[in-house]
């Protein structure tokens, strides 16, 4: 199939305000029915707040059950990246989200920071799972549940999705954004004069090249993973179909 345009989900009122569309509250509902959790609040970019116009969305630590989407954004995918954050949130986010709002630190007292590490490939490995990681895993869960909640309202494939947004974005895959999280950090490290020293150990050398390889294969396992949580759901009062079994259903809802 051909791409399909999604509809927007905002409504502009006449005094300016935005208003949730029935498709904004559709990606809501399917969210709540497989999380269990309650419906989000779904909150518009106000004027001048930052980033209004850009096209992007955010979920506060501080508030986590409430969507932030910029109104100008004609994509639906933006929100459901958003609510995939708090309906389908992994572990690790949730831990990463608790040490922020309590401003912990990964790592224990008394512990040896990981890049002080005397086996340099091995602290370069223990950093990057504290503070990479679960972003990586994170970001593409979001990607996995947000493609196929689209998939589910008749957008295509993430294949068809991917070729508009990257038209869009500029992102060449649907997890490419989560690994970029990973790409940033390998770069630092490679220009960082702190650790110039440690750019001459081997170990570090494979490990950099490792985390590199892995990226790539844990954000799609995990996209694959939150994305199939979301088609293959089965609901109450549904005959024991999955969503995507009924999704011609769903479609005519919005």
């Amino acid at each position: 199939m051909d791409y399909t345009q999604t509809k927007p989900v905002f409504t502009k009122n006449h005094d300016g305000s935005f208003t949730p569309t029935e498709e904004a509250h559709l990606l809501n509902d399917i969210f709540s029915m497989i999380s269990g959790k309650p419906k989000s609040t779904i909150s518009p970019y106000r004027i001048p707040e930052a980033g209004f116009g850009q096209g992007g969305g955010f979920v506060a630590f501080a508030e986590p059950d409430k969507v932030r989407v910029d109104p100008l954004n004609k994509s639906g995918h933006v929100l459901a990246h958003e609510l995939a954050h708090i309906h389908l949130q992994t572990d690790l986010g949730k831990k990463n989200a608790h040490n922020h709002l309590n401003s912990l630190d990964p790592m224990k007292p008394g512990d040896i920071p990981p890049l002080h590490n005397p086996n340099k490939g091995a602290g370069l490995r223990h950093h990057y799972e504290m503070y990479i990681a679960p972003t990586l895993i994170e970001e593409a869960s979001a990607q996995g549940g947000a493609y196929g909640v689209m998939e589910l309202l008749g957008y295509g494939s993430p294949e068809i999705q991917q070729a508009r947004r990257k038209e869009i974005s500029g992102w060449p895959t649907p997890t490419a954004y989560p690994q970029d999280f990973t790409n940033k950090y390998l770069n630092r490290l490679k220009i960082n004069p702190l650790h110039k020293e440690s750019r001459k150990d081997p170990s570090w050398q494979q490990e950099l090249a490792n985390i590199k390889q892995n990226a790539s294969i844990r954000a799609n396992r995990e996209f694959e993973k939150s994305r199939n949580r979301v088609l293959n759901f089965i609901p109450d009062g549904g005959g024991g179909h999955t969503l995507k079994d009924i999704s011609s259903g769903i479609r005519g809802l919005a």
